[in-house]
């Protein structure tokens, strides 16, 4: 499927930019990087989820704690 083990990359370089005006402002955004798209299936077959919230939350439960800590921040799943 991979040229490349997922597990051997060390970093994915992206861009991104936001900015919001307002006040009392909530929300979230979500970033995608995808591996392989495949066409006949018309959906992303691999990706990698970039969230962030400020006082909002990802609907679900959640499945597992503690699963990952990166940059000083422990996140969940």
């Amino acid at each position: 499927l991979f040229s490349k083990q997922i597990s051997s990359i060390s970093s994915l370089p992206f861009k991104f930019n936001y900015s919001a005006g307002g006040t009392n402002l909530a929300g979230d955004f979500a970033y995608d990087i995808f591996f392989r798209w495949d066409t006949a299936k018309g959906n992303p077959q691999l990706e990698v989820m970039i969230w962030g919230d400020h006082n909002s939350w990802p609907i679900g439960t959640v499945t597992a704690t503690k699963v990952i800590t990166a940059g000083g921040r422990t996140f969940d799943l």
